[in-house]
């Protein structure tokens, strides 16, 4: 539709990035096992969209962004 201010494919995209940002930062998955739950085919597919949607690979927003895990060894 013309309001729409992307295509339902660039939506859904956004929001399975949003989920992927949430992941990364939440768990301590690993980046791949992060993208095969946000809905991504492959690791590659996830990281090119990311970094294109996000402005950074995966792993990076994880450094700057991952949650302070009180109690963890890691």
């Amino acid at each position: 539709e013309a309001h729409m201010a992307c295509s339902p494919k660039q939506h859904w995209t956004k929001i399975r990035l949003r989920h992927g940002c949430r992941l990364l930062s939440d768990t301590t998955w690993t980046v791949e096992s992060v993208a095969m739950h946000s809905g991504f085919r492959s690791l590659r597919g996830f990281e090119q969209a990311f970094q294109r949607h996000v402005g950074m690979s995966p792993s990076e927003y994880r450094k700057r962004y991952a949650r302070s895990r009180a109690g963890s060894l890691n």
